[in-house]
């Protein structure tokens, strides 16, 4: 009996040792999160290529389901480098995510990558939205607002065509950086066409009028139709509710057939997003 019960004090001894391995092992050694590396005992903390990021602010949206993007405090030991990390969702495709790559290397913003993980690291582009910008404006000023800096995005993009062989292929309004000094720059480069491929330009008057057909679709929403109740004109039946609705027909007690129905008119408004 004496040599049972110590059998059984021996085992549970063995495995509450065990318990505190496991538990103290787990606790020193990083752990994979969607691919990322990230320390316990950091949890800002991320492990790319084996180069130590820790995350500072989110910039980019919470409801951004694309991508979600941070500000470095450090990289590889370096305080306050100037650099984002982007982590894209694990269902991009590969094929697309090299092209950021490539993209970010054609234009110096590029820093590293983790292909497995979904991960870049980039130079961070400081400086507002066009889209921001825009936005805050009232809607009459809107146009005038876009006129002016189209132009001037144009031959930016024409500037970097010719200089680095590059074509932003999205040049929307929340792909476009405007800094303090007026300067202008371009992020999000998952879409763009090298020289001496189709899409590629380098003309600023081109260039200008794919912006103006861009941007017009975007701040400027389709013409909607107003009436007082839908499917009528706005005026009142006299036929009492429930009651089945008369079928027209032609002298003759012939239906009619063949002769488009006439629509009243709606009241058409252009109005700006």
């Amino acid at each position: 009996m004496r040599a049972i019960s110590h059998f059984f004090s021996l085992r549970c001894l063995a495995i509450l040792l065990v318990s505190i391995s496991t538990l103290t092992t787990a606790y020193a050694i990083p752990f994979r999160s969607d691919y990322i590396e990230f320390d316990r005992r950091a949890p800002n903390t991320v492990t790319v290529n084996g180069k130590v990021a820790e995350l500072g602010a989110r910039l980019s949206s919470s409801s951004h389901d694309k991508s979600t993007v941070w500000r470095l405090n450090k990289w590889d030991g370096k305080t306050n480098p100037g650099y984002v990390l982007k982590k894209y969702t694990n269902h991009i495709e590969k094929d697309r995510f090299e092209d950021e790559v490539y993209g970010l290397e054609a234009v110096d913003q590029f820093i590293a990558f983790d292909l497995a993980a979904r991960v870049l690291v980039m130079k961070e582009v400081k400086g507002r939205t066009l889209a921001e910008m825009t936005a805050e404006l009232p809607h009459d000023q809107r146009r005038n607002f876009l006129n002016k800096w189209r132009p001037k995005v144009a031959e930016a993009a024409a500037a970097i065509a010719k200089s680095k062989n590059i074509y932003h292929g999205d040049m929307n309004m929340d792909s476009i950086i405007i800094d303090g000094s007026n300067n202008i720059q371009f992020i999000d480069w998952e879409y763009f066409a090298k020289w001496n491929t189709p899409g590629f330009l380098s003309d600023k008057g081109k260039i200008e009028e794919k912006l103006k057909m861009a941007w017009d679709s975007t701040a400027t929403p389709p013409r909607v139709k107003k009436s007082n109740s839908p499917g009528t004109s706005g005026k009142k039946s006299s036929r009492p509710r429930g009651s089945p609705r008369k079928k027209s027909r032609s002298p003759s007690g012939v239906k009619k057939s063949g002769s488009p129905k006439r629509r009243s008119p709606h009241r058409r408004e252009m109005f700006y997003n």
